[in-house]
């Protein structure tokens, strides 16, 4: 088993452990009994003393078992186990005899140290891959107590992950459902806006989106926007409203919807009345990217300009500036902006490879070949581990491909790969590794070596499973195992992997 459990959703944070650690030993809750004797309302303290004391055994074990690795064996996971189970059943024995209507306060702190028990062990079962035992628990938690808030909401959240990781696809969208359903409106009694809940409609239809379900996005779209409606409507004015705005005009990039995004993006406002920065970025970006109004991105990133002075920004936003020309065709222009950057930024355009790239390519797209190859291979040396540089390979490759110079294409597919292959070792467990598999895998797929290619993209996913490189790539390691190998039993196994590993609840997804 795995040194450190899988923690769903922190608890720690959420639920006081109790605030009296005072019970050491049996012989003080002995001392309890005596005082208190037959006491009805003492007798409810002494239980929800008796099960502080085995959380808090619990807690110090799981806490010995996570940051001392060389004790974290299978005997003393099992320990640690154990002593959850004690915590569950204690409360379980001694639930009923704190009624709610009697014992408000002891019942609700015996209910917590259950929600901290169970929350834990389950995570440790889910570790396990022992899914069965972890929504059991999950379940009778449900059933046995009367959860509220965020305790509540991170129970359901943990039944509903390990549904979908059992494979119960259906049963893990109806949870998801029931609990927008359920936290209506998405806010806490501080009237905090719940992010996470709030994010479930646009996460899932990313989730469908991801595993092209057409039916699924279908559906899943039209409900999430009745829903960031229906709160905009009834919620005017509001912190909500303006959350659930950001999350609609989102969920339209992500559609394609441009138009739409823009007219939701427009109504976020600062509080001078403008446009925000970030929302006026993100319809520039729509314009460029989605629309492929490449004038009226640049008249928007213009604007935007006016309004920032911080000199980093100022380079963004001229890179930005810049791109849109080069994707306008207008290359001489690109590369006139990019000058800009290296003159008034030059920290920015030595740290930054994006300039740098899009000059490289303006020139190969005017046909200067002898230029854009000195730049690319500048850009190589300079920001090797880049997705710039990993690109540049392929973009040589193609070139000679098409002036069918094989021996060029030889030797750049060497390089490429010795490249790639470097910069995977030397940045083992990065997200430039992730990249450099993922090339990896393409120089495999241009010369048709089918295994090799699927074998690095799921190894690639193995690694980076929470990322969308490393979603992508299982998905194209699937595409593979169909079309190209004539395995469709293994690419269907792929994306039964793919739907069971997706988490459609990403923190901190909705705009700032």
């Amino acid at each position: 088993m795995s040194k450190t459990a899988v923690s769903f959703e922190s608890i720690g944070k959420d639920v006081p452990l109790f605030k009296n650690s005072l019970l050491r030993n049996g012989c003080f809750i002995l001392i309890l009994v005596l005082l208190f004797g037959g006491c009805s309302s003492d007798r409810g303290k002494l239980i929800r003393f008796s099960a502080e004391k085995l959380l808090h055994q619990a807690n110090r074990l799981h806490d010995k078992a996570g940051i001392k690795p060389e004790l974290g064996n299978e005997q003393l996971w099992s320990e640690v186990k154990q002593a959850y189970i004690a915590v569950t059943e204690y409360c379980w024995k001694h639930i009923d005899s704190l009624p709610k209507s009697r014992y408000p306060v002891e019942r609700g702190e015996l209910e917590a140290a259950a929600f901290a028990a169970v929350n834990r062990l389950s995570g440790i079962y889910f570790t396990e891959k022992n899914l069965d035992s972890a929504v059991i628990l999950l379940n009778q938690l449900l059933t046995l107590t009367q959860l509220e808030g965020q305790q509540l909401l991170t129970t359901r959240v943990n039944l509903a992950r390990i549904r979908q990781a059992k494979g119960d696809w259906d049963e893990a969208m109806a949870l998801y459902h029931s609990i927008i359903d359920t936290f209506y409106p998405p806010v806490d009694n501080q009237n905090k806006v719940l992010v996470q809940v709030l994010n479930i409609p646009m996460e899932l239809v990313r989730s469908y989106l991801i595993i092209s379900d057409t039916l699924g996005v279908l559906a899943e779209s039209q409900s999430a926007k009745i829903y960031y409606n229906r709160l905009i409507k009834e919620w005017p004015n509001s912190v909500l409203a303006t959350a659930a705005r950001s999350n609609l005009a989102r969920l339209h990039v992500d559609l394609g919807e441009w138009d739409s995004a823009i007219e939701n993006l427009q109504f976020l406002r600062d509080s001078s009345g403008q446009v925000d920065l970030q929302a006026s970025l993100l319809i520039g970006d729509i314009l460029a990217s989605g629309k492929k109004d490449y004038l009226r991105a640049v008249s928007q990133y213009n604007g935007i300009m006016e309004r920032v002075t911080d000199s980093t920004q100022r380079a963004l936003l001229m890179t930005r500036i810049g791109r849109a020309y080069f994707e306008g065709k207008q290359y001489e222009k690109s590369r006139e902006i990019m000058g800009e950057i290296k003159r008034h930024n030059e920290r920015f355009y030595n740290t930054n490879p994006t300039p740098l790239n899009y000059i490289a390519r303006s020139f190969a797209e005017e046909g200067n070949w002898e230029m854009a190859e000195s730049e690319f291979r500048w850009l190589i040396s300079n920001y090797s581990g880049t997705e710039e540089a990993f690109n540049a390979h392929l973009i040589i490759i193609d070139h000679y491909k098409k002036v069918n110079e094989k021996r060029q294409v030889e030797a750049w597919n060497r390089r490429a790969e010795e490249f790639y292959d470097r910069m995977s070792r030397q940045h083992y467990g990065t997200t430039i590794e992730a990249s450099a598999l993922s090339y990896s895998a393409e120089i495999a797929r241009r010369k048709e070596d089918w295994e090799k290619a699927a074998d690095l993209l799921t190894q690639l996913y193995k690694r980076f499973s929470q990322t969308e490189i490393g979603r992508s790539a299982l998905i194209k390691a699937a595409t593979i195992y169909r079309e190209k190998l004539n395995k469709p039993e293994i690419a269907d196994e792929l994306m039964d992997r793919l739907k069971a590993e997706l988490s459609p609840l990403s923190v901190g997804k909705n705009t700032d």
